[in-house]
């Protein structure tokens, strides 16, 4: 009867910043030397059962029109300002030993607009907006093992 396994995945924040990047209309706006300090276990809920792959950082992002020509590159957490439907992308590694051992899941610390979440091109949630906190599980049969995955 010990702990559930759980292997949390991602954290986004939303900041305002010094940082700005252009696409077509829409300005980001990003936090210089940004980190997730993982230091405190009570907030993170870390224990001897929990692994953390931070997902803040560097992340592609383009609009449906430019997929296959234009993408930029976009530090998050950042946000945004200007209309437009983005496409946000990253891809991250999970072990086969990680992926046997722990249930994964996908925490956000917050997205404000509207957001359908993808893994390796199957939407497994949609976030109707809003500033708090979620958590999406990924589901095993849909992370590869040992190679890349794309949300």
């Amino acid at each position: 009867m010990g702990l559930p396994k759980q292997f949390l995945v991602l954290f986004l924040v939303v900041f305002i910043s010094v940082t700005r990047q252009s696409i077509g209309q829409i300005t980001f706006n990003e936090l210089p030397n940004y980190s997730i300090k993982t230091v405190d276990s009570a907030f993170f809920d870390i224990t001897s059962t929990r692994k953390i792959i931070p997902l803040d950082g560097q992340w592609n992002v383009y609009t449906d029109n430019e997929k296959d020509t234009k993408k930029y590159s976009v530090t998050v957490p950042s946000i945004f300002k200007g209309e437009g439907d983005l496409i946000f992308e990253r891809k991250f590694p999970i072990s086969k030993d990680d992926l046997t051992r722990f249930n994964a899941k996908l925490v956000f610390f917050g997205i404000n607009y509207t957001a359908d979440i993808s893994l390796n091109n199957v939407i497994i949630y949609r976030h109707p907006g809003g500033e708090y906190p979620f958590d999406v599980a990924l589901p095993k049969d849909i992370l590869s093992a040992d190679k890349d995955n794309t949300i």
